[in-house]
């Protein structure tokens, strides 16, 4: 695949998800099939027409992220999945009660890795 291939490729990630990560567009350089597959898995699951509207798959996605992994990395995907739920027409009370579910199953490092990036994303789009 050349270089306006894997370009193009980039291009359309950031059109299906509001962004793409450095590391994605090292996976796209390197394998761009792998890409390929993951992307077609990604847009069956999450952009789909199903009984979930693209807005709820993603704030299951947000508190799945809070939970999952801690660290500077996992902010950077929980910020960019409230970014698209925001996008997509969730409002800052529907995320903030998915990430106060967190409480329960997952405890308050989970929450308060929500609700952090949560107001970084309100704060930045006051800006």
């Amino acid at each position: 695949m050349d270089d306006a291939e894997k370009k193009a490729l980039m291009d359309q990630m950031v059109a299906d998800r509001g962004w793409i990560l450095p590391e994605q567009k090292f996976y796209i350089e390197k394998d761009p099939e792998y890409h390929a597959r993951q992307s077609a898995v990604y847009n069956h699951v999450i952009k789909r027409e199903g009984a979930l509207s693209e807005k709820m798959r993603e704030l299951i996605i947000i508190t799945a992220l809070c939970v999952r992994l801690p660290g500077t990395e996992v902010e950077t995907y929980v910020k960019n999945h409230i970014r698209r739920a925001l996008d997509l027409g969730a409002t800052e009370d529907e995320i903030f009660e998915a990430v106060q579910c967190l409480i329960f199953p997952a405890g308050g490092p989970s929450l308060m890795m929500g609700i952090k990036c949560l107001r970084a994303v309100l704060e930045e789009r006051k800006a």
